[in-house]
């Protein structure tokens, strides 16, 4: 007894349906299963989505069904355009070093070693 069609028949019956949910997530007016979806993806901002410094946007073009629009001065963690539901909580900062003491003039090198003259010494005459 051979299992192996049975368990093809199963993964491709479950990548359909993950395809399904992929492209149909969002509830719609012209999607026929707008009903049964719309508990489970509708509302996405009015749910406990927390985009930190930042305010929710439901949006059709992303898999989550929202993304997070930072405030001013903060940023999300993304690569592009991609992982825009992530919560605004990296701060948009610089470094700044004028709080050393640059008023001070920098410290000269060292001078190298000094070698002696070996041209004079008689350590190469015959």
């Amino acid at each position: 007894m051979d299992r192996r069609p049975k368990v093809e028949v199963a993964v491709l019956t479950l990548l359909a349906l993950l395809q399904f949910l992929a492209t149909s997530h969002r509830a719609d007016a012209g999607n026929p299963l707008a009903p049964l979806l719309q508990p489970l993806f509708g509302n996405m901002c009015n749910r406990s989505t927390q985009c930190g410094r930042g305010t929710c946007e439901e949006s059709s073009d992303v898999f989550f069904g929202y993304v997070c629009n930072c405030d001013r001065g903060w940023s999300q963690f993304h690569v592009g355009d991609s992982f825009r539901f992530l919560p605004c909580v990296v701060p948009n900062c610089s470094l700044n070093y004028k709080c050393f003491n640059d008023s001070g003039t920098p410290a000269t090198p060292p001078e190298p070693p000094r070698f002696p003259n070996i041209s004079n010494s008689k350590f190469h005459d015959p």
